[in-house]
């Protein structure tokens, strides 16, 4: 306790900030405001005073060394601002950009203040015992919706499945949707395996936090949306390059089946929406009949629109935060009435007839939004981030850093998984994990600013 008291009062201000960003990250339930929505979080707003004190660091350091991402990453902003001048609907785009220049700045700082040792594995610390009390927030929030037959604040309610009690609930914890809380244990995969690497390094047990590993695992399953195929491949791949016993073997095989089975799911609800399901006994009770309601799914509809779109407007595409509005122009909605059929009308008309509905793919969302030449630069830029975490993994894994490369790595693959069927970009999890790996490498090639 002393310890810890010590550290905190011996750490700088422009840490502490750092510490109140990361625990407030996964906090995502506020205001629906005119205009911004609910993009503005806490975390935001920490990072105001966070951006002011790394600027006065940043400036009194002076020298900085330009990374190959940084380039790619710069190129990729501007192939984004130039897709605006082909925008509607300006006040749209200039948001969405204002969002991704918001996370490039946060990745910055990360990736150029964090460069310590000491400083680096405290953060990871910290974001991994949040991650870990949220899982414990989300199960019991699910337990208890259970058993009271009844949604509560940590519980996502969805109607569409009211007859089947164990996915009528969706752990949310501090999250507005299961399916972000879901993809916030995803990158925290990452701090957790890394703090057990470096305690059975230091002969340490670590038996606790692999119970903290299980719990977050279990909070995803738990939250039934797609991402559980990433999450699962993410974490089968960490296991297949981590040394362990029977036990471990058998995690990382359980692990594998989750993701073909998540996997399989992902892709036949991206194309097409079933339920209800009912199952009945027949009268002689030697047979069972299984009655499924079929239609394409609205996310199909979606990324069907979402080609259309790309194929009018290849090159620029029709600006950042444009897809919602211009996609109503490509959908048949006569056409495709029977995938809304189970949705109220009122959701339907206000919603879906709006364009108020994101792509839910990284890949054609943004390729609708800032054209082909966005996508290359967003997998440019992915492919660069993989390659310097697989070389670091590739030339080290016997050490604590070159096995980190390798988590980052395997982390980052199950998100462009994901990014088929959700948008992955504009997660600030993603970009914090990226910048803390980018941070590992410097501390690890002995980067000097």
């Amino acid at each position: 306790m002393r310890n810890f008291l010590k550290i905190i009062k011996n750490a700088t201000i422009l840490e502490k900030l750092f510490w109140l960003y990361v625990a407030t990250i996964p906090f995502m339930r506020v205001h629906n405001f005119p205009v911004t929505g609910q993009k503005v979080q806490y975390s935001d707003l920490v990072f105001i005073p966070l951006f002011v004190a790394g600027l006065i660091f940043l400036w009194r350091r002076k020298k900085m060394i330009l990374l190959p991402l940084d380039k790619m990453l710069l190129i990729m902003v501007l192939i984004f601002l130039l897709s605006i001048f082909f925008s509607k609907s300006g006040l749209h785009s200039f948001i969405e950009f204002a969002g991704i220049i918001y996370l490039l700045l946060m990745y910055f700082l990360v990736s150029r203040i964090i460069g310590a040792d000491e400083k680096w594995i405290r953060i990871v610390k910290l974001w991994a015992i949040v991650a870990i009390t949220l899982s414990i927030g989300g199960l019991v929030g699910y337990i208890w919706a259970l058993l009271s037959k009844a949604p509560n604040f940590l519980v996502e309610y969805y109607a569409n499945a009211e007859n089947t009690p164990l996915l009528t609930y969706r752990a949310k914890a501090s999250f507005r949707l299961g399916i972000m809380f879901a993809s916030y244990l995803h990158a925290s995969l990452a701090p957790i395996m890394i703090w057990i690497a470096r305690r059975k390094r230091e002969n340490r047990s670590c038996f606790l936090l692999w119970c903290g590993l299980l719990l977050c695992f279990i909070a995803a399953i738990l939250t039934h949306s797609r991402v559980n195929a990433g999450i699962a491949l993410s974490l089968f791949c960490i296991l297949s390059i981590t040394s362990g016993g029977k036990i471990l073997k058998s995690f990382k095989y359980m692990t594998f089946l989750v993701f073909v089975c998540y996997l399989v799911l992902a892709l036949v609800l991206t194309v097409w929406w079933i339920f209800p399901v009912k199952i009945e006994a027949c009268k002689d009770d030697k047979a069972v009949s299984i009655y499924i309601t079929k239609s394409r799914s609205v996310y199909y509809q979606l990324n069907i629109a979402a080609v259309e779109i790309i194929k009018d407007h290849p090159f620029f595409g029709v600006g950042m935060g444009n897809f919602n509005e211009k996609s109503v122009d490509y959908i048949d909605w006569e056409k495709v009435k029977p995938s809304y059929q189970n949705f109220p009308e009122k959701v339907f008309r206000n919603i879906y007839k709006r364009g108020k509905l994101d792509p839910h793919s990284t890949f054609l969302g943004w390729s609708s939004e800032t054209g082909i030449l966005g996508l290359l630069a967003i997998l440019g830029f992915f492919w660069i981030i993989l390659t310097d975490f697989f070389l670091d993994f590739r030339g080290g894994r016997n050490t604590l850093w070159g096995y980190a490369g390798g988590i980052f790595f395997f982390t980052i693959i199950g998100f462009l998984l994901n990014g088929l069927y959700i948008d992955i970009l504009t997660m600030r999890h993603l970009w914090f994990l990226i910048a803390l790996g980018v941070s590992a490498r410097k501390i690890h090639h002995g980067y000097k600013e």
